[in-house]
């Protein structure tokens, strides 16, 4: 049984180096979508299943539609396998299964079933790697992943367990997982994730609307006192382990932003622990860049190399500044930007596709820019003041930029008396200023 796998220099395995680590400020647009519950509720997988072969163990037959056997694929074929009797399937339609033997290797099965009648396994997607030689991510150079979640990451990577637990040490980076709004929107997959993910989901392209790439490290800063929290002890393991090594997004779940996969060797007790902390951790963690080096731009690959070429500065690229070009109701003169209208429509533009926050000085609200780059956000109602608009843009690798030229635009009090054309005539004003009345005219 191997409790912790993969190789030492596995990103899953690698503490956090906090001299060359990056930790962004907790407003940056990432870390706001990643807190934000009306997005994703606060979660954590418990009872994942993990099964174990030995050589005692029934030789049963696994068919697939595709196998990924360390980076060959092959397609509608079988492997036997050494398979315990209780080998079963979780997570729902995504039927995920979890299998290592006493070779060292390890099966990823998506949408898997078992006919007993035959004694024989289904995937149709089935996965085979090293526990004791492998990395536990894909290979960034040929896009092969080891797993079956959709950073092409495997299964058994930062899974924890009762003993973990019980200890208060895990000593490797935890599997993050975050709903289609968080994740990063983008019309090419190449620009939706960052290593040490080498894919995100097949649909990425339609059904990612954030800010978040798949890969992204999360961690909690270094200086953040964990023991002033009042955590629980398993809480504090978890957060000390987000600390020291952080968590890796590694898939998608619906309405879900999950921060750990638990193994089902958990007790109930400990598991209720986790949940009553899981919230403040999630409210606490940032992304951060130990997967790219700052000094230079390049990507660390799995062997400590970098995509690069070497002595040359590769620039991380800014977002597009986003603009805001106008704003409806402009009641009565144009262009003074005083209005009685006290709900708006702000419309701009951005980088395509790209998302774009926009604030008045206070919470700020999202809107996406489609594929030509145009953007519309339709204000709440205002209050009777002058409002100063900004926005900013995040484009789908997650650069943010900096803040728009403010858009200021004064909502018209609500007391103000009536002024209506039968007070003037164009012959005789009765002693009224006609430039009054032009000004009043702006905002009735």
């Amino acid at each position: 049984m191997y409790e912790q796998p993969f190789i030492s220099t596995s990103p899953w395995n690698t503490p956090i180096d906090q001299a060359d680590t990056t930790y962004s400020g907790p407003d940056s647009i990432q870390n706001q979508q990643f807190r934000d519950t009306s997005l994703a509720n606060t979660w954590i997988q418990a009872g994942t299943l993990r099964f174990y072969s030995s050589s005692s163990d029934p030789v049963a037959t696994w068919t697939y539609d595709t196998l990924n056997d360390h980076g060959t694929f092959l397609s509608n074929g079988s492997l036997e396998i050494q398979t315990p009797s209780d080998m079963t399937f979780s997570d729902g339609s995504d039927a995920l299964g979890m299998l290592s033997d006493s070779n060292g290797h390890y099966y990823d099965a998506w949408v898997g079933s078992y006919d007993a009648s035959i004694n024989t396994y289904h995937a149709a997607y089935l996965v085979v790697g090293d526990y004791d030689t492998g990395t536990g991510w894909g290979d960034p150079s040929t896009g092969a992943g080891a797993g079956v979640t959709a950073a092409g990451a495997s299964l058994q990577g930062g899974v924890v367990t009762e003993a973990e637990l019980d200890s208060g040490q895990i000593n490797h980076a935890l599997a993050i997982e975050l709903d289609h709004s968080q994740l990063a929107a983008g019309t090419d997959q190449s620009d939706q994730f960052v290593f040490p993910a080498v894919s995100a989901d097949s649909d990425s392209t339609t059904s990612y609307t954030g800010t978040i790439p798949m890969g992204a490290h999360f961690a909690l800063p270094a200086d953040l006192d964990l023991s002033c929290a009042g955590l629980t002890p398993e809480g504090y393991a978890v957060a000390k382990a987000y600390q020291d090594y952080g968590g890796y997004v590694v898939d998608s779940g619906g309405h879900t932003t999950s921060l750990g996969a638990i193994d089902s060797s958990v007790t109930e007790t400990q598991v209720t622990n986790l949940f009553q902390d899981i919230q403040w951790i999630r409210d606490h963690l940032v992304i951060i860049s130990g997967n790219i080096d700052m000094t230079n731009g390049n990507v660390i690959n799995n062997d400590n190399t970098e995509t690069g070429d070497p002595g040359t500065v590769v620039p991380i690229p800014s977002a597009v500044v986003a603009t805001i070009v106008a704003f409806s109701n402009d009641s009565g003169i144009i262009g003074d930007h005083i209005t009685n209208d006290s709900t708006l429509t702000l419309t701009g533009t951005a980088e395509a596709n790209s998302t774009v926050k926009v604030s008045d000085g206070t919470t700020p609200h999202v809107a996406a820019a489609n594929g030509t780059g145009a953007w519309s956000y339709a204000t709440g109602k205002l209050s009777d003041n002058t409002h100063s608009f900004t926005a900013t843009d995040t484009d789908a690798a997650g650069n943010v930029s900096a803040a728009s030229s403010a858009l200021a635009v004064t909502a018209a009090p609500s007391h103000l008396p009536v002024v209506t054309a039968s007070d003037f005539t164009a012959s005789h004003n009765h002693g009224h200023d006609w430039s009054a009345w032009q000004e009043f005219h702006a905002l009735i």
